[in-house]
């Protein structure tokens, strides 16, 4: 799994699209990163994917939420 994303760069920056929500499932908006091969990766708030998750950006010490 970890080869399909490792040295991948991030094609685009956006929310999953109400046909990938349906398809999770979801209601509630996702950040999406879709990478080279158009493989998505976002997060999920549990292992089993109940919900979309939240992303978080640590630039040095500051944290800040991407997706509230």
């Amino acid at each position: 799994m970890s080869d399909e994303i490792i040295s991948k760069k991030i094609k685009e920056v956006r929310y999953l699209t109400d046909k990938e929500l349906d398809y999770e499932g979801w209601e509630a908006p996702c950040l999406v990163l879709v990478l080279e091969g158009n493989t998505l990766l976002y997060p999920s708030k549990d292992a089993e994917g109940n919900g979309p998750g939240r992303l978080f950006m640590r630039k040095e010490k500051k944290k800040s939420v991407i997706l509230a």
